[in-house]
């Protein structure tokens, strides 16, 4: 009996130690706390791009050495890679060839890519990547432009230039230009349709246009135009002078060779059977060769030798006329006339001149009144009065009139040519009495009054009649 109790004591002893034992090893057992992961947990891209996206989660973990990531490599995940850093620093590889990434092409369309993470611990959290769509790039393919797309006018020409351009595109609704309505241009003003038609209108009055006088002077205007899509292309214009045309023509030629004398064409309106013409109108074309020297080595007067277009009343003498124009070298003067004439003279080329005079007024004390204009442009605004010195000789008007070259002490080696005389009964020009185009005589026939056909009076000299070309 003892020794069973003794027996009994020992086994009580033995399991009282044990379960001492049991709760000191559970004790030494520490309680996990789960790590608390946050950061760039949501992240979007764009279906067409090509750049890595990247963020970075924060672990944070009271358990000591669990405030980090399970980190990952070049993972493979529905729509790219993905990598992890023990930091929590990712990137995201976007696998921009995958067919339903491709397939998504507007922003409306959308595909999640969702990636576990993991902590330390093993605490995990969800990484979501949405990848949004992008309308394609639409890749424009330039337009050509061809057509009218250069064209010539002449300065003198009426009406509009017009021609069309046609826009080839194979882009939807393109092919058409940009309109333009009366856009001004150096020289004109350009107006194009949509459709390509376009006109253009030459602004002759201006400066540089009126100045061109020949086909071989140009001037160009471009013009820029432009298609739906933005192609630029442009119009060249080019404007030329006019088409000289070149005529031979029977003209008056006038000489001076003799020292003693001048060469003359003169005209006496009674020869002609015409009263005095009170009112009036006379126009002619002139040509005085370049560089009449004078030849007489003692006339030291001038260099250079006048030709002269006077009209006179009952007297041919200086000083005594209605008007005198004086052709000078490279200028015109009137004589005794303080009027500037703006138009300089040009040797070798043929001029146009116009006088009109009005002695309806004159009289011993009031001077007739007098016009003029060179190549159509008038030298004073207004008529002027004559400047004669003995009034009774002017105040019947026209009685005589006076083409000279040089004078009576020196000679010349040039010629002054005259053609198409008319001479009118009014100052508008509308009753013509008389006209001289020198065509109805003899090539060679001289004017002077041994020629029989001629009507001019007895004082001419040295005046034959040639051919001229004239444009």
């Amino acid at each position: 009996m003892k020794k069973n109790l003794v027996t009994l004591g020992l086994l009580l002893s033995l399991s009282a130690c044990n379960l001492e034992s049991s709760d000191d090893n559970d004790r030494d057992i520490a309680e996990n706390t789960p790590a608390i992961i946050s950061g760039d947990l949501l992240a979007q891209v764009s279906s067409d791009s090509s750049t890595d996206l990247s963020g970075s989660l924060t672990i944070t973990d009271v358990d000591d050495g669990e405030n980090k990531a399970i980190s990952q490599s070049a993972v493979a995940t529905h729509y790219g890679t993905f990598n992890l850093a023990e930091d929590g620093n990712w990137t995201y590889t976007l696998d921009g060839s995958n067919d339903e990434v491709v397939a998504l092409t507007n922003a409306n369309e959308t595909l999640t890519d969702s990636i576990i993470v993991k902590s330390a611990d093993g605490t995990s959290q969800t990484i979501v990547i949405t990848i949004k769509g992008v309308e394609p790039v639409k890749i424009n393919t330039p337009a050509t432009i061809s057509g009218d797309l250069a064209k010539t006018t002449i300065n003198n020409v009426n009406g509009d230039l017009t021609g069309t351009v046609t826009v080839t595109d194979p882009d939807s609704g393109e092919a058409s230009v940009v309109s333009q309505v009366s856009q001004a241009t150096t020289y004109g003003t350009f107006s194009i349709d949509d459709a390509g038609s376009w006109i253009y209108t030459l602004t002759s009055s201006h400066t540089d246009v009126s100045a061109l006088a020949s086909l071989t002077d140009t001037l160009t205007d471009i013009i820029n135009i432009e298609s739906a899509d933005g192609t630029m292309s442009s119009i060249k214009i080019t404007i030329t002078g006019p088409v000289i045309t070149s005529t031979t023509s029977k003209v008056a030629k006038l000489t001076d060779t003799k020292t003693d004398d001048t060469g003359e064409l003169r005209l006496k309106l009674a020869d002609s059977d015409i009263e005095p013409l009170t009112t009036g109108k006379l126009t002619l074309s002139f040509k005085k060769e370049a560089g009449a020297q004078n030849n007489n080595p003692t006339d030291n007067d001038t260099d250079f030798k006048d030709a002269y277009i006077g009209l006179y009343g009952s007297s041919v003498s200086s000083g005594k006329d209605l008007i005198e124009l004086k052709i000078k070298e490279g200028r015109y003067d009137i004589r005794n006339q303080d009027i500037e004439v703006d138009a300089s003279f040009t040797g070798d080329e043929w001029i146009d001149v116009e006088f009109t005079w009005d002695a309806t007024n004159a009289s011993d004390t009031v001077q007739p009144l007098v016009t003029l204009s060179i190549n159509s442009t008038q030298v004073t605004n207004a008529a002027f009065s004559s400047v004669s010195s003995n009034l009774s000789l002017t105040k019947a008007g026209l009685q005589y009139l006076s083409f000279k070259l040089a004078d009576n002490d020196a000679t010349v080696a040039t010629a002054y040519y005259i053609d198409d005389i008319k001479i009118y009964s009014d100052t508008a020009g509308t009753v013509l009495i008389f006209k001289d185009d020198f065509e109805s005589y003899e090539l060679n026939a001289t004017l002077e009054s041994s020629n029989d056909e001629s009507p001019y009076h007895s004082t001419t000299n040295e005046v034959v009649v040639v051919e001229q070309t004239k444009s």
